[in-house]
């Protein structure tokens, strides 16, 4: 893609940034932007952020220091994973975490919670192309497709459908 090309497109996406379900997001990372690879800590081992994004939509959940999942959030993980477009998430916590079936990565020095401005609960969708689709501070699953649908009608990532 030309810079310009990307420029127009990662504007395009901001101005179309329908996804806040609150004013208050104030970190660095806006929708349209890619999300930078910090470090995090996965199996025991430091590892950059890069290595578990990309290729798909994913969804970022971050669970806070003590990485508590109640029933309902990861039934709605689960459903990611059957939407017309699969959505993978990508947990993150504080602590090491062992959700079967999902990906998890300890945010050990809180970077990357501070680039997004997350607290427990925030979710923000990436798509394939590892740039912020939208974000919220609750998952939410009518959100996330509105969400994809509105990227792809702005020209973002298609993919095949399940």
């Amino acid at each position: 893609m030309e810079p310009l090309d990307e420029i127009a497109a990662r504007l395009n996406v901001q101005l179309h940034d329908i996804s806040a379900d609150e004013a208050g997001f104030a970190g660095p990372l806006r929708p349209g932007e890619h999300l930078p690879s910090v470090a995090v800590v996965a199996h025991g081992l430091p590892q950059p952020l890069a290595s578990h994004t990309g290729g798909a939509y994913q969804c970022l959940l971050f669970l806070g220091e003590e990485g508590r999942l109640d029933g309902e959030v990861l039934a709605e993980l689960h459903a990611l994973l059957r939407q017309p477009v699969p959505v993978l998430p990508l947990l993150v916590s504080g602590r090491a975490l062992e959700v079967p079936g999902f990906d998890t990565v300890i945010d050990a020095g809180d970077e990357l919670a501070r680039v997004c401005d997350a607290r427990p609960g925030t979710a923000y969708l990436l798509g394939p192309d590892r740039r912020v689709v939208a974000r919220w501070r609750s998952l939410s699953l009518p959100f996330i497709d509105e969400a994809i649908a509105r990227y792809q009608a702005a020209g973002g990532a298609r993919l095949p459908t399940a």
